[in-house]
């Protein structure tokens, strides 16, 4: 799973978000932090000129593995209570050193919200807390009370 930004607006933002983008669907069965070095160095090797921020997730039946490097983020609402750590870097320009990667136990319930800067971290928990509501419906409400004007927002959102 995974949300990126491309930093800045425009063409070059797009361009270098979807180099990101291609890296990590043709190589998503690597460790989450060789995926981030393998974008940062793609981007820095490239005619890209922006850099990318990222939340990369990857759910298992045992584990909750999460990075998240810039101005990203991430809410969570599982038991036992789990705590995913964002970074400052971005791929492209500066990664974090060392890369710390959270892994969790997975527990049966959880709903995590993953987001980009364009959406405000205000009352974003709160809509995690919607038992009946799906995946899409807690995306939607997050959106329609949190996305920041003039700015992209992406969500995604991920229930088990």
């Amino acid at each position: 799973i995974a949300v990126l930004d491309g930093a800045g607006t425009g063409a070059k933002a797009r361009r270098s978000a979807m180099m990101a983008v291609a890296l990590l669907s043709s190589a998503f069965k690597l460790p989450l932090d060789e995926l981030l070095v393998r974008c940062h160095n793609a981007i820095l090797n490239s005619t890209c000129e922006r850099a990318v921020e990222m939340c990369l997730m990857r759910i298992t039946p045992q584990l909750v593995e999460f990075v998240g490097i810039g101005n990203m983020g991430i809410a969570s609402r599982s038991e036992p209570a789990m705590s995913f750590p964002m970074q400052n870097g971005s791929a492209g320009l500066a990664l974090p050193k060392p890369i710390h990667i959270t892994q969790n136990p997975r527990p049966n319930k959880f709903c995590f919200a993953l987001h980009s800067d364009g959406v405000s971290e205000k009352n974003v928990t709160s809509f995690l807390s919607e038992e009946n509501a799906s995946a899409h419906r807690i995306a939607q409400l997050t959106f329609d009370s949190n996305s920041i004007a003039n700015d992209d927002s992406t969500i995604v959102v991920v229930k088990g």
